[in-house]
C-alpha cells in the first residue's frame, strides 16, 4: 500500500510538471511576439518559464521571467548557419565527433552565441561559440 501511495504521488507530480501554465503576463508576451505559433509546450526553469515550439521544421524556445521579460531565445539552426570559424574549429579539433544539435542563443543585451552538442560514441560535449565563431569553452 505504501508503494502504491508513493507511486501515485510521483505520477501526480509528473502530470503537474507536464501541465505548466505560465502567468498571464508571460503567455500574453509570448502571444504578442509569436502570434503565428499555435502549439506551445511550457516548462518551468527555476522561477522562469520556457516556451518550446516548432517553427520552420526546427525547435525553438524562449525563456521569460515571471513578469514577462524575455531572458533568452534559442533557435535550432543548421550546421551551415554557424559562423565559418566555428565550423572550421569543429572539423579541426573534433574530427571524430558528430554534431547532434546546433542552436543560436540570443539575449536581451544583444549578445548572441552558438551552442553545439557533439557526440563521439557515447560521450557528449557541449560547445559555445560567440557571434564571430570564437570558441568560448572547451
Amino acid at each position: 500500500m505504501k508503494k502504491l501511495s508513493i507511486l501515485l504521488v510521483l505520477l501526480c507530480q509528473a502530470v503537474l510538471a507536464l501541465s505548466i501554465t505560465p502567468p498571464k503576463e508571460v503567455s500574453e508576451k509570448f502571444s504578442e511576439e509569436f502570434p503565428e505559433v499555435k502549439f506551445v509546450k511550457w516548462k518551468k526553469e527555476g522561477n522562469n518559464f520556457e516556451a518550446e515550439y516548432k517553427k520552420g521544421g526546427m525547435m525553438h524556445s524562449v525563456t521569460y521571467d515571471p513578469s514577462g521579460k524575455w531572458l533568452e531565445k534559442e533557435s535550432g539552426i543548421s550546421q551551415g548557419e554557424l559562423p565559418l570559424p566555428a565550423q572550421e574549429d569543429c572539423r579541426k579539433n573534433f574530427p571524430r565527433s558528430v554534431i547532434d544539435k546546433v542552436e543560436k542563443l540570443e539575449f536581451p543585451d544583444g549578445t548572441m552565441r552558438y551552442e553545439l552538442e557533439l557526440r563521439n560514441n557515447a560521450i557528449k560535449k557541449n560547445l559555445q561559440y560567440d557571434k564571430d565563431g570564437k570558441l568560448l569553452n572547451k
